[in-house]
């Protein structure tokens, strides 16, 4: 995002609407908004949303808060990431959004792994450090300006040292163009109606006391939206701690089970040599052995690799794309799949934003699940790839040379290397979840 000169953490309340309605008529209103709401709303947060849910990157396992839950739009989606080891809490201040989403929940086989709570975001009834990541859409903004801050000292108490979170919300970055203003207008004669106001969310994190801040900036019907996503540190002081009276965390740097861990949001950088992904005929070339399923051919290609059919978060485009499994277990019916282009991976991306429609493989369709391989796990299947491939172990790790963009000698601390910038995705049948 581009920055006005001078912009820092005390700019993050400037220009900023105020906002009049009091906590019992805001659960009122969307009580009455819970019946169209998913309806009507959630096309129109959708496509930013989908951005927030990518730059968050949750992993199997991890136990996630969203804030503002409401009828449930993003719990689904971020509750398959979590996997069936994982765990994901909805706050909400609505009841009846509650219901709503509880009932989402279920219908998507998502009950056991989901947990909704009627709450307000000020006082998050949840523990210290309980929390890998936090999510909050199109909320923040609802409330007034003093207490966004301390929404966010919230949100940075209940997660790990080093834990995300990620914000997405209408924006009011500059250039402030004419559509927001109006918007502003509509917003300050009919506050009940448009309850939102575009904030700086970027900038409020950082003065919450968030480091390593990400955003990106998406159209939103001629206004802005913005998704940004931090990292909590293990220790500081904000300026969100000196405007309510906190003082520096005395939290160990680990979760609430025990679990040390970095944050998922800093990868290894890829290097600068690294190839994009194919564009043009090349991208068409790779993409030839599609016309094998459609022609039910694949039995052709048995399990050595898949179709993964998604959909194009920015386009709602349906997308196909063929992959080498690296791995097949039969008994689990899980194949798993190498990122070839890093985080750069467009299907990677839709998948994480829970786009992810069906897998062909073999004679076999289903309707997929999907879990991230931690390093270790990934390690050993890379390797036992090596071993199956020995006989044109060059090529592999040529192959592989022109992907990371180092070159790639298959000792076992390059093969930890390659594992961590090429990440490893297992799918298989939903049902067998």
């Amino acid at each position: 995002m581009r920055r006005s000169p001078g912009a820092g953490s005390g700019d993050w309340a400037q220009g900023l609407r105020p906002v009049t309605r009091t906590r019992a008529e805001a659960r009122q209103a969307y009580d009455r908004a819970s019946r169209w709401y998913r309806h009507v709303e959630e096309p129109f947060e959708r496509r930013a949303r989908g951005v927030g849910l990518v730059l968050l990157r949750v992993q199997p396992g991890e136990r996630v808060l969203e804030v503002g839950s409401g009828a449930g739009g993003a719990l689904v989606a971020l509750a398959r990431a979590v996997g069936p080891a994982g765990r994901v809490v909805g706050l909400d201040l609505s009841p009846r959004m509650i219901s709503r989403a509880t009932v989402r929940a279920s219908r998507a086989g998502m009950a056991d792994r989901v947990e909704l709570v009627v709450g307000d975001a000020t006082s998050i009834p949840c523990a210290d450090a309980s929390f890998d990541a936090s999510f909050t859409a199109f909320t923040l903004e609802l409330f007034d300006t003093p207490e966004i801050l301390l929404v966010l000292a919230e949100c940075r108490r209940v997660l790990r040292p080093g834990g995300r979170v990620a914000v997405v919300s209408l924006s009011r970055s500059d250039p402030v163009g004419w559509p927001t203003r109006l918007y502003e207008r509509l917003h300050d004669r009919f506050p009940a109606t448009l309850d939102c106001r575009p904030i700086h969310p970027r900038l409020a994190l950082e003065a919450a006391g968030f480091e390593h801040v990400r955003s990106r900036t998406i159209p939103l019907w001629g206004l802005r939206a913005e998704a940004v996503v931090a990292v909590r540190p293990a220790a500081s002081r904000s300026v969100a701690d000196a405007a309510l009276g906190q003082g520096t965390d005395d939290v160990p740097d680990q979760g609430a089970d025990g679990r040390p861990g970095p944050s998922a949001l800093t990868p290894n950088p890829a290097p600068a040599r690294q190839p994009a992904p194919p564009r043009g005929v090349l991208r068409g070339l790779l993409n030839l052995p599609v016309h094998l399923y459609h022609a039910h051919l694949s039995g052709l290609l048995g399990h050595r690799f898949l179709l993964l059919v998604h959909t194009g978060r920015r386009t709602g485009a349906r997308r196909e794309t063929v992959l080498e499994v690296v791995h097949y277990d039969p008994v689990a019916g899980e194949a798993v799949v190498a990122a070839g282009w890093g985080r750069r991976t467009q299907w990677l991306h839709n998948v994480e934003a829970g786009l992810a429609r069906e897998v062909w493989i073999g004679r076999e369709r289903f309707v997929p699940a999907y879990r991230m391989l931690a390093a270790d796990e990934a390690e050993r299947i890379f390797a036992d790839y090596e071993r199956r491939n020995r006989l044109i172990a060059p090529l592999v790790r040529a192959v592989v040379s022109r992907l990371v963009g180092w070159r790639y000698d298959g000792t076992p601390a390059a093969r930890r290397r390659v594992v961590e910038q090429l990440p490893l995705v297992a799918f298989r049948p939903e049902a067998s979840g």
